[in-house]
């Protein structure tokens, strides 16, 4: 694979988690990556936690909670 090829990109999915999601995205916005973070479903605040991040991040959601499996997947197609 040559260095041009690799264009890695962070997915982060996340049910639930509004407490610990806004630190964790700051976080990773400091290593300058794309970042993909996956909504499986939440039905707490983590939505309005996102929502400070919208401009600096993309936000795939799903309707439902589907798991974690189906929430990577959805962040790998979104990559």
């Amino acid at each position: 694979m040559q260095g041009d090829d690799f264009n890695p990109v962070v997915v982060l999915p996340t049910f639930n988690n509004a407490r610990t999601v806004g630190a964790i995205i700051a976080r990773v916005l400091e290593t300058g990556l794309p970042t993909i973070v996956v909504d499986d479903g939440c039905t707490d605040s983590t939505n309005q936690v996102l929502e400070k991040f919208e401009n600096r991040i993309q936000i795939v959601r799903h309707r439902r909670n589907r798991g974690t499996g189906a929430a990577l997947r959805s962040g790998f197609v979104a990559a």
